[in-house]
């Protein structure tokens, strides 16, 4: 549960999601509740759904791939990030991080002019123009250094942006 105190609509990161979805793009379910402990009415917070296997297969994305969150600032997927301090791995834990290593040295790595077909290569494309668009229409202030998923499935060996914590989207 989520006390939204910094969305003063309370709805941002409601609305947000909603639009993923709509979009058809993979992103968590979200629903107001009113919490009371004990009897004492508490507020208005929103549910959030967790990212983990439940939520791969509801998004008919393989539970089998490798879920990583990018969970501190500066989880850009920079040559400079120190994975093992910025990124937490959320399936698969017994299995090394080489497939988030080696994206992230690739990003580095890859010329200017090759860009292109890198990325149709190492991204699900579709998506990624997809969540560009999005991040871009909702103003999401909270993104690309922190706050979002990695998802790598290892079927297609294609990477997946997964947007997460957007209540700092239509923002001003």
């Amino acid at each position: 549960f989520n006390a939204e105190y910094e969305d003063e609509s309370y709805i941002s990161q409601f609305l947000a999601s909603m639009t993923y979805r709509k979009a058809g793009y993979p992103c968590f379910e979200t629903e107001f509740a009113r919490l009371y402990l004990n009897g004492e009415y508490l507020g208005l917070y929103l549910r959030v759904e967790n990212m983990d296997e439940q939520f791969l297969e509801r998004n008919s994305l393989v539970p089998i791939g490798n879920l990583y969150k990018a969970t501190v600032d500066d989880a850009c997927l920079s040559v400079y990030d120190n994975i093992d301090s910025l990124w937490e791995k959320k399936s698969n834990e017994n299995l090394p991080w080489d497939d988030l290593y080696a994206l992230r040295d690739s990003l580095f790595l890859v010329k200017d002019e090759d860009y292109y077909m890198f990325a149709k290569r190492t991204f699900d494309y579709e998506k990624m123009v997809k969540a560009i668009a999005l991040n871009m229409l909702l103003a999401n202030g909270s993104t690309y250094y922190h706050n979002y998923y990695m998802y790598h499935d290892l079927q297609n060996d294609k990477w997946i942006y997964l947007p997460w914590d957007m209540y700092k989207t239509f923002f001003k």
